[in-house]
């Protein structure tokens, strides 16, 4: 695997997410009482492991959900 991939597939599966709610917890901070939730999803690979998947290996609760 290049440096390149590497950066790539952590990118994706690790920066896109954290960005993406990060841009929108502004959006779920509001003072209506009404609940809101955010649900960040992955594959079973970060949690299996997978010999191909060794970039979700670092940190594969980044996208779980709880």
């Amino acid at each position: 695997m290049t440096d390149k991939q590497w950066d790539t597939i952590l990118a994706l599966h690790n920066t896109a997410p954290f960005r993406l709610v990060r841009a929108a917890a502004p959006y779920f901070r509001v003072k209506d009482g009404e609940p809101r939730n955010i649900i960040n999803i992955s594959s079973t690979s970060g949690v299996n492991g997978n010999a191909y998947d060794i970039p979700l290996a670092p940190n594969p609760r980044t996208t779980k959900a709880n």
